[in-house]
């Protein structure tokens, strides 16, 4: 049993040029198990390289030109200035006018190990009136984080967030941040809602000062107040480093080297391209996949984008087993 019929589906990346590798690689490891998604990148085409277009092409993903650098002029001590990460709030709308009624982004840093559960992924999409994601702490933590941050323009106290958003204490409380590595969108219904265009005024009111997509993402969908239909860390699994709750029945599968109900892996913590810090055998299993899959897509290419592709080393004593499975 798959999607139903209704379902057009669609993941998606945002990248600058600098990006684009780990962009790719992350759409390939779910297009190699599901070719009937549709598979996008969002970007500025006069921004990236001819190798980086060559590379999109290599694997049938289509670049969206954006262009919309100028709707985000960034300010703030900690601003990114890599504007193309907010092109991903933009993807339910691009998608929806190509006809995918529904869609995942994805950071590059996540891996498809294996195959998608269709049915269950066609139930969480049949649930969602809007977006689908998973809870990483209370809007008001968010709230404390930038208001550390000092800025000038915009210090996001509760009184300045009050009046440029009408978000009072209790209204931080009780609305969330999301992880935004992984999001799944119902597309129909967030351009119905304008759900882009908030975004964008959500910004302009807090004069630009945001760190990245996901706090902006959690600002806007708590002004708006969209729908969101909470997820699980099957669906967007970070090894429980980054959530407000654990799940103990999947913590024991994996406990047990069963990882069969992980279904898309976020690497927050632990880039797999570069060295480990604090290794965990789930970390090391989880990141030796993706760098056999690199290898094994790239070739002798892979070092040009990847430096740290080599299986990793268990030292943890008495893993011998376990790692020689893992690395076979």
């Amino acid at each position: 049993m798959g999607l139903g019929p209704a379902v057009r589906f669609a993941l998606y990346a945002s990248a600058d040029d600098r990006y684009v590798p780990t962009a790719v690689m992350a759409l390939r490891s779910f297009q190699r198990w599901h070719p009937e998604f549709g598979y996008f990148i969002l970007g500025t085409r006069e921004a990236m390289h001819p190798e980086s277009l060559a590379l999109m092409q290599r694997y049938g993903i289509e670049l969206i030109d954006v262009n919309d650098a100028h709707r985000f002029p960034v300010r703030g001590r900690f601003a990114y200035k890599d504007r193309e990460r907010f092109y991903c709030l933009k993807g339910p709308e691009l998608l929806a006018a190509r006809g995918f009624s529904h869609s995942a982004q994805v950071d590059g840093d996540v891996f498809c190990p294996k195959p998608m559960d269709l049915a269950e992924l066609g139930r969480l999409l049949d649930r969602t009136d809007g977006l689908a994601a998973r809870p990483v702490g209370s809007l008001d933590r968010t709230l404390r984080h930038r208001y550390g941050d000092r800025n000038k323009e915009f210090d996001f106290s509760h009184r300045s967030v009050r009046r440029a958003l009408g978000l009072g204490r209790l209204a931080l409380w009780r609305h969330y941040e999301y992880g935004s590595g992984v999001l799944y969108f119902n597309n129909v219904a967030m351009v119905q809602r304008g759900f882009y265009e908030a975004c964008i005024d959500v910004f302009t009111r807090c004069h630009g000062c945001f760190s990245g997509d996901q706090d902006l993402l959690a600002f806007t969908v708590a002004t708006m107040r969209v729908p969101v239909q909470r997820i699980g860390h099957p669906f967007h699994f970070t090894f429980f480093e980054d959530s407000p709750w654990d799940d103990g029945v999947l913590r024991g599968q994996i406990d047990r080297e069963d990882y069969h109900g992980v279904h898309v892996v976020h690497f927050v913590f632990a880039k797999p391209w570069l060295p480990i810090e604090r290794p965990t055998p789930p970390k090391m299993h989880l990141v030796n996949l993706w760098r056999a899959f690199v290898r094994a897509e790239l070739g002798s290419e892979a070092t040009r984008y990847f430096a740290a592709i080599d299986p990793v080393d268990d030292p943890t004593p008495g893993k011998a087993v376990y790692q020689q499975r893992v690395t076979a």
